[in-house]
């Protein structure tokens, strides 16, 4: 029982103290909001790509 309950301390401590984790989810987050940007600005500038070449498709 005592070995579980050293066990569970030093996870304890390596979750408090640890840095590595919130780094990976700044990441992650950040990560996110480029796609979603990305996502965003390929979909505006979509409609008028698909316009222009319906427009040239028409003028060939």
């Amino acid at each position: 029982m005592r070995r579980i309950g050293a066990f569970l301390a030093e996870q304890w401590h390596a979750l408090r103290y640890q840095r590595r984790g919130v780094t990976a989810m700044e990441y992650g987050v950040l990560t996110a909001i480029v796609i979603a940007a990305m996502v965003t600005a390929f979909d505006l500038m979509g409609h008028g790509l698909s316009a222009e070449f319906t427009n040239i498709s028409g003028l060939l």
